[in-house]
């Protein structure tokens, strides 16, 4: 049976770092997503789900790269007639009705888009999740927001906003059951097993990549069952900037009330991830993610 890995994100897990400089050495010709090597109008968006399926059948043994699998809803319901997020202020055009997901149920929206395109008899569809500490996550992506706004998503969208005026405010009514669950690990690490197998779905920890190189990539190729290239390995570690990543994983400490938040934020998802820890095996709590 042919084998193929999908990297579906989340978001700022170093996802754009393993596009440019780790799945292309580990896959070479057989990755298929962003890369540095690709110039911005020419990148192969995996989201056009025709580019995506079609490539996908072709080949074997190969990666798919593309963390818009794993964006939040936008606000508002979406007209697949045509192509558009319907939300309360305007209409907002969205790349690919396929992977725009609009349901309640994140998760298990983004398990049946992937299997009712992409899963069939011929297929051992393998997903890889990318992970990173919860309070890491919600300043990466608020100082995302606040200091590129270029680069902000599409607006308006309720997520982005309850992100914003939970961290700039600290104002728990903006904790939303929304954005909570969103990033609840365990509930998406779940969903993905129950829909592909547990011998099918593999977690990259971000902390761990960066600090921990060659234990991580070793981790990968136990999944994708094959011996780790040295060569590989090495080339990967050269493109580790360990000291520039700790700068932005204590971007808390420069947040009015970061401190607080960063409590809140481990009391919250403490039960869950100590529940990951089990059952991905690897102690989280080295990193931050549980006690």
């Amino acid at each position: 049976m042919k084998e193929n890995f999908l990297h579906i994100g989340y978001h700022k897990t170093a996802t754009t770092w393993m596009q440019q400089f780790m799945f292309p050495i580990i896959f070479e010709s057989k990755y298929f997503g962003k890369s540095i090597e690709q110039k911005r109008d020419n990148t192969l968006y995996l989201r056009e789900m025709d580019n995506l399926k079609n490539l996908f059948y072709k080949n074997s043994n190969a990666c798919f790269s593309d963390e818009f699998f794993m964006k939040p809803m936008p606000r508002g319901k979406f007209d697949f007639e045509k192509n558009i997020a319907i939300t309360d202020r305007n209409n907002m055009p969205t790349p690919s009705k396929e992977f725009y997901i609009c349901s309640d149920n994140h998760v298990k929206s983004i398990c049946n888009k992937i299997c009712s395109n992409l899963v069939d008899e011929n297929i051992n569809t393998k997903v890889i999740l990318s992970i990173r500490n919860q309070t890491d996550m919600f300043f990466s992506m608020y100082l995302h927001q606040e200091r590129a706004p270029h680069q902000k998503w599409n607006s308006p969208d309720i997520w982005v906003k309850d992100l914003n005026g939970f961290i700039s405010k600290f104002d728990r009514k903006f904790l939303t059951k929304k954005l909570k669950n969103y990033y609840d690990f365990n509930n998406t690490y779940t969903q993905l097993v129950k829909t592909f197998g547990q011998k099918n779905v593999h977690v990259i920890i971000y902390e761990n990549l960066f600090k921990n190189t060659e234990n991580e990539i070793n981790r990968l190729y136990c999944f994708m069952a094959k011996e780790m290239d040295l060569k590989a390995l090495e080339q990967i570690k050269s493109r580790v900037s360990t000291k520039k990543n700790d700068s932005r994983n204590d971007s808390y400490k420069r947040q009015k009330n970061g401190e607080d938040i960063r409590k809140l934020l481990m009391q919250e998802y403490k039960d869950s991830n100590k529940e990951l820890s089990k059952l991905i095996k690897f102690d989280l709590s080295k990193y931050g993610y549980h006690q």
